[in-house]
């Protein structure tokens, strides 16, 4: 600009000029007021009025004024889209003399632009490069990435556009506003160019807040960009987190049109310190007003948008296994869509959301809803495009339900009422998997055969191939199976993701054959290529097994080895192999170790699925490694934090009295004192003792049906007169018997009741008899009864109280259970596994007698006083949650939930539950 202290010295030094000069002085100011009020049009016309009569005057030419003049003028010629002209006057005023590094700076990046805005896409790209570089210290420069970025994408190098991007999110120096449109940026081009990796890279930075309202809008269009790419690549869990990103649509117009109020008013009042100061920053200021308002007025007009958003989350909840979320969802979008007043672009829906709710309780095994919403459907659409569907929705369901023969007729129908239906095909493929759920194995493979013929090149004929492939298998027809995989494999690339699956399936044919080169190969070559895929541990098991059965035993064990311990069921089968070559190769140490550090885990709360297999192998290991003591120990270890009480009191009085014997006779292992006790009860005729040892040494298996513990059991019964019998061996044997369902175990045990009314055995059979299956409720009642009035004090009558208060509950007398369970919680005596329990159960029953405040306060009592018992506090954690959302205090379940998660080892299905508890706090509270 031209200070008017300059402008006065001029006409000093140039009198001459002085009449002159006063016209340039008023043209001068009227030409920056215009261009600094954004008045484009008129500044342009005062500027070529300026040129034309003062070009050439040594006032107009002087340097003072071309510094004030020539970056006024290339703005408003950028302005008018003149960049020809813009750029030699930038050009010149880079060249004038005591030009301030600011200004300098401001015409290389006016450079830039201009080139970038004129298609010159590598010189905008060195001009940007160059002023970064230049002017570091400047924001601007973060500025000058943005656009370095916009144009590498230009170029279609989108992985450097995304990088470029990702960095100016996360640079602290950029501007707030800057860093949040990189960070949409990039998710946007990894959308754009289908990039799955960078999507999924991504999906965290959408879920980061965002502080400025027209990020916030388009975060919302973003999300749904990216959901719905994410949903198309089959990726149904993270389609749903992003899904989840997409916010109230109506109240983030609402804070746009109050954020662009308060835009403009900053810039009438700022604008001028911006052109002035920071002229780089103001006109981008200036473009962000205009494409926010832009913006504003085309969104105004996007209100049933918000249809489509939930529609979609509806469909990611489904595919992500959330089928109750889904159908709420889906539930309330249809009420919406069947009133009068909702918009026809919603109405026109309601067919689509009534079959999507049908698919949704299908999938919770909902039959009697699902097939109800079916009837309604008909009633409702009989004429409907979307009738087929449900049709075949039934039949699938018939088939979920164990209904096979149902399902096929249903099939048949569909078929032949619809030849050319589009999706005939997957009613054809279902019609195969039903042959083969009927036993016609022969029929279906000949039907996936025919579909493979009707439709070549259909999408989902490998997935099918695949599927009669297994069939295949599964009947040990190789020839065909190989066959289908020819097929399949010739239909899809190398890198599909049915390829692992088609080599797994073709491993286990290899396996079948003797012949071991074609195993051998085909293992190594998915290693290679699938190293880490989710079926490595059962290939792996595979191998094994298969140089087992060529009887290289060393080979077998390096494949087991290589298991990794999460993968729990194939790891545990692996382990049990190497016990067994462990074993055959009379490596009983090695074997050992193994099962020793197996139970161990057990001992550490790891749940194992063979861990009564494990201890029966490692008593039997024990006396060949000459470890019963220790073995004898870790059992003791087992049984006590597994919480089996009868094992517990079977296992003690045994191993103490062996400690005992230990004394006299160091050398003397635990299966030879067994064996001598065994003979000195036979020979004194205590038969009490001898039939506890039966008992001791083959231990009650439930789940066998006819184990050799229950024929001991039988004979210990039979030869042993009752009245030769102590409370204990009556008791014992009498809860086994009883648990068998024999009449007389019952009859031992009140035997034990009425011959034993002083012993402490008698509690144990009281609790019993109220516990056993056959016991009515009247008559478990008065065990329990008993208990609690003639045992106060024992351990079994305060679990007696417990079950009395949940007979009261059951009848409906909810005030009596909490009195009694209140008098529970007081007995400071009681284990404290018990009054946890009892703070559990009674915070239930207040939220069952509407008294959601008095039970959230139990639950948070239990998990405050007990945290040792995780499995009730988790249960309590979530209890509490769930009461705290359904009572309107949304804030307070959340962060109920997130102490649950950072407090507790939380089990998978408790996760999940609160995983789904989150999920259900979030759409409630969009909703409303």
């Amino acid at each position: 600009m031209l200070n008017p202290r300059i402008f006065t010295l001029f006409v000093l030094v140039f009198p001459a000029f002085a009449q002159g000069a006063a016209t340039l002085e008023e043209m001068w100011q009227h030409f920056r007021t215009t261009a600094r009020n954004g008045d484009w049009v008129a500044a342009g016309q005062v500027m070529y009025q300026l040129d034309a009569e003062f070009s050439g005057d040594r006032l107009y030419e002087a340097p003072e004024f071309q510094k004030a003049y020539l970056p006024l003028r290339a703005l408003v010629l950028m302005e008018q889209q003149r960049f020809n002209e813009a750029e030699n006057g930038l050009l010149q005023f880079k060249q004038t003399e005591g030009v301030p590094q600011r200004q300098v700076a401001w015409a290389r990046f006016s450079l830039a632009r201009i080139a970038q805005a004129d298609g010159r896409t590598d010189q905008a790209l060195e001009r940007f490069t160059a002023f970064a570089n230049q002017h570091p210290e400047l924001t601007e420069a973060q500025l000058a990435q943005w656009f370095i970025a916009e144009l590498k994408l230009n170029t279609g190098n989108s992985r450097a556009a995304m990088d470029l991007h990702s960095k100016l999110s996360s640079e602290p120096s950029a501007p707030v506003h800057l860093r949040e449109q990189a960070r949409l940026r990039k998710i946007q081009i990894a959308v754009q160019n289908e990039d799955l990796a960078a999507c999924l890279e991504y999906l965290d930075d959408l879920q980061l807040e965002l502080s400025n309202f027209p990020e916030r809008l388009q975060a919302n269009f973003t999300a749904l960009e990216l959901q719905q790419f994410l949903r198309s690549q089959g990726q149904h869990k993270a389609a749903l987190r992003a899904s989840m990103q997409i916010k109230d649509y109506p109240l983030l117009l609402a804070n746009f049109a109050d954020y662009l109020a308060s835009l403009r008013q900053n810039w009438t009042v700022q604008g001028t310190h911006w052109r002035r100061q920071a002229p780089i920053w103001g006109q981008h200021l200036q473009r962000r007003i205009e494409l926010a308002e832009n913006s504003f007025a085309s969104y105004a007009q996007m209100e049933p948008y918000t249809f489509p958003w939930l529609m979609g989350r509806g469909l990611s909840f489904l595919e992500s296994g959330y089928p109750w979320l889904a159908d709420r969802l889906f539930e309330h979008l249809r009420r919406l869509s069947e009133r009068p007043d909702s918009d026809a672009s919603i109405g026109k829906h309601s067919a689509d959301l009534l079959y999507l709710s049908i698919l949704c309780r299908q999938e919770i095994r909902d039959w009697s809803l699902a097939n109800e919403r079916i009837e309604n459907f008909y009633r409702k659409f009989a004429d409907d495009p979307r009738l087929p569907d449900v049709r075949f929705a039934q039949a699938r369901g018939a088939s979920l339900q164990g209904m096979p023969d149902v399902a096929y007729v249903q099939l048949n129908h569909l078929i032949e009422d619809y030849p050319q239906h589009s999706e005939r095909i997957s009613w054809l493929w279902m019609r195969a998997q039903v042959e083969a759920e009927l036993g016609k194995v022969d029929q279906s493979l000949a039907s996936y055969d025919s579909i493979h013929r009707q439709y070549p090149e259909h999408r989902l004929i490998p997935y099918i191939l695949l599927n009669a492939a297994e069939l295949a298998l599964a009947r040990h027809y190789e020839r065909e199976a190989h066959a289908l995989l020819d097929a399949l494999e010739s239909r899809i690339s190398s890198d599909h993701n049915l390829i692992p699956y088609s080599y797994w399936i073709r491993l286990q044919l290899h396996f079948l054959n003797p012949e071991a080169a074609a195993f051998n190969a085909l293992r190594d070559q998915f290693l290679l290529q699938w190293s880490g895929h989710t079926l490595e541990p059962e290939l792996l098991n595979l191998a094994g097994d298969r140089a087992l059965q060529e009887g290289h035993w060393q080979q077998a064990l390096s494949w087991y080895q290589q298991i990794h311990p999460e993968n729990a069921l194939a790891f545990e089968y692996a382990l049990f192999q190497q016990v067994t070559i462990f074993r055959k190769t009379e490596q009983a140490d090695r074997a050992w170790a193994l099962l020793s550090e197996y139970s161990e885990r057990a001992i550490q709360g790891e749940p194992q699925q063979r861990l009564q297999e494990a201890i029966f192998t490692l008593n039997r290991l024990s006396t060949a490694v000459s470890r019963e003591q220790q073995w004898r120990q870790q059992l003791e270890q087992l049984i006590y934090h597994l919480g089996n009480q009868q094992a517990i009191d079977d296992f003690s009085p045994f191993l103490q009295a062996w400690r005992q014997s230990l004394e006299q006779d160091p050398e003397l292992n635990f299966e030879s004192w067994l064996k001598r006790t065994e003979i000195e009860a036979e020979a004194n005729y205590n038969w009490s003792l001898w039939s506890r040892l039966q008992l001791f040494k083959h231990p009650y298996n439930p789940d066998s049906e006819a184990s050799a513990a229950e024929a001991m059991l039988l004979r210990i019964h039979l030869n042993t007169p009752t009245e030769a019998l102590d409370a204990q061996a009556l008791f014992r044997i009498g809860a086994v018997l009883a648990d068998q369902q024999f009449d007389e175990g019952i009859e031992l045990l009140k035997s034990v009741v009425r011959h034993f009314p002083r012993s402490h055995w008698t509690p144990r059979a009281l609790k019993a008899l109220a516990e056993h299956r056959s016991s009515t409720p009247w008559q478990a009642r008065r065990w329990w009864n008993q208990l609690e009035m003639h045992w106060t004090g024992t351990e079994e009558a305060l679990w007696a109280t417990l079950e009395l208060a949940f007979i009261e509950a059951n009848e409906s007398d909810l005030n009596s259970a909490i009195d009694r369970l209140g008098k529970l919680i007081e007995r400071r005596n009681a284990p404290a596994q018990l009054r946890a329990k009892a703070w559990y159960h009674r915070a239930e029953f207040l939220a069952q007698s509407g008294l959601p405040t008095e039970a959230i306060h139990h639950y948070q009592r239990l998990y405050t006083l007990f945290p040792q018992f995780t499995e009730l506090c988790e249960k309590a954690y979530l209890a509490s949650a769930r009461l705290l959302f359904e009572t309107g205090h949304n804030e307070a379940a959340r962060k109920t939930l997130y102490e649950a998660r950072s407090r507790l080892q939380l089990k998978p299905s408790i996760a999940q539950n609160i995983e789904d508890l989150q999920l259900e706090i979030q759409v409630q509270h969009e909703a409303n």
